[in-house]
């Protein structure tokens, strides 16, 4: 269990101090009377970087931001809309994530809002949803919106410490089974322009799409309900087609193609 104290604004909810714990089942806000900081042995990614915490204003966003700063960022500010964020502070080349409490705000208008900025700099800012609730569907929408990043309700906070150093180093964070998913439906909308360049089937395409985000063959028999067999016999056919002589290569064949 971590335990790590932050002192908010007294309340009737609230007592003025309260401890984040970081439970394996996920987060929790507890009042408590002993009172222990335990700082964790995790590599800090990024120092230059700052994280907009988008909702409202409350003692867990504030445990939050306490956690990031010392764990992730150098700043973690949090933020009622992305409206109210002036665009000049975009304008230096520091890494920013915007992280949008989904329970409370509207992710697709705070992406508008965030576009519409003069200065925006697409290449360091990232944009994530925390506060999900899983079974919701919403994520390969929000994916195709331009969120790079998923943390749901019930996920630890070590786990959430993981995807946000994740995201700043330009990588996404987001669930096999979701990323599965995305790539299949990519892949599939230019599935006619490739069969006509390379003869590959429509099968063929799925194999390679799956094949190129780093799925075994036991992973694409399971995902495309075929045998382990028929994934080797089609990769054979895959590689001849393409003219590359093994995995590695066709991935890279893949991303600049598919």
């Amino acid at each position: 269990m971590l335990i790590l104290l932050h002192k908010c604004r007294p309340s009737k909810d609230y007592p003025r101090y309260v401890a984040l714990t970081g439970l394996l089942g996920g987060l929790e806000i507890h009042p408590c009377k002993v009172y222990k900081t335990i700082k964790m042995s995790t590599e800090i990614s990024d120092r230059y970087s700052t994280i907009y915490l988008v909702g409202a204003d409350n003692c867990l966003k504030g445990a939050l931001s306490y956690v990031f700063e010392r764990e992730v960022c150098s700043n973690c500010i949090i933020l009622k809309d992305v409206n109210s964020l002036s665009a000049e502070v975009l304008r230096s080349r520091e890494k920013v994530l915007f992280l949008i409490d989904s329970l409370e705000k509207d992710f697709e208008k705070e992406l508008v809002a965030l576009q519409a900025k003069e200065n925006h700099r697409s290449e360091y800012v990232t944009a994530a949803l925390f506060n999900l609730q899983k079974g919701t569907g919403i994520e390969r929408r929000a994916f195709n919106r331009g969120i790079r990043g998923f943390f749901y309700r019930n996920e630890s906070l070590l786990q959430m410490l993981k995807g946000l150093r994740t995201l700043f180093q330009g990588e996404i964070w987001l669930s096999r089974d979701i990323l599965v998913e995305v790539a299949l439906q990519g892949h599939m909308k230019k599935s006619r322009v490739v069969h006509e360049k390379t003869a590959l089937t429509h099968r063929e395409i799925e194999v390679l799409g799956l094949l190129s985000i780093g799925s075994n063959n036991d992973e694409i028999a399971d995902k495309l309900f075929i045998s382990a067999n028929t994934v080797k016999t089609h990769l054979y056919r895959v590689f001849r087609k393409i003219r590359v002589p093994n995995r590695f290569q066709a991935a890279l064949w893949a991303a600049k193609n598919l």
